[in-house]
């Protein structure tokens, strides 16, 4: 069974890692932003997907509320039923 690598030795390696990694990254977006400097539009999808905003999904409609008047009869109390099966009253 071979015999686990020192501490530092271990260290320098990752570090050599991240390193490289870092250099990789860097290299692979900035070649990306070089190839699409002359369209603006593609630059600017990639400067969004670089720093992590991706494209905002569309929001959801608001809904319309329901009138409550129509429930009413004459001011008199009006048991409605609830969205979940309860009965709730209205004035």
């Amino acid at each position: 069974m071979p015999l686990p690598l020192p501490i530092s030795a271990w260290t320098a390696e990752r570090r050599a890692y991240l390193a490289l990694r870092r250099q990789k990254y860097e290299a692979f977006w900035r070649e990306r932003v070089d190839a699409e400097r002359p369209n603006p539009r593609h630059l600017w999808r990639s400067v969004d997907t670089l720093l992590g905003r991706g494209r905002v999904p569309p929001s959801e409609p608001t809904p319309t509320p329901t009138p409550v008047h129509g429930h009413l009869s004459g001011g008199s109390l009006v048991r409605v039923p609830d969205t979940i099966g309860r009965s709730v009253l209205i004035l």
